[in-house]
């Protein structure tokens, strides 16, 4: 755990979050949790085993820049080429 640490970064989560995230059209609101604070930490990637829940139309935010998602093994084929 300590060799995350040293790459991730712990996100906070607030109000300004939370609304975001009830704004996308995501299958899962946890996983909006999760996308709407990359957004706001400016992430350009995340990382999930579960990517599918993660693909979202932007739903009431038109115009937004999403991350990048990516699932465990497609990320490290990215940053080992």
């Amino acid at each position: 755990m300590l060799q995350l640490a040293s790459v991730a970064e712990v996100l906070p989560l607030g109000g300004d979050d939370i609304r975001r995230a009830l704004m996308l059209d995501g299958r899962d609101h946890e996983d909006m949790l999760q996308l709407s604070c990359a957004m706001a930490g400016g992430c350009e990637t995340v990382v999930t085993r579960n990517a599918k829940d993660f693909m979202v139309s932007g739903g009431l935010l038109p115009g937004i820049t999403l991350p990048q998602i990516l699932t465990p093994s497609d990320f490290l084929a990215k940053v080992s080429s």
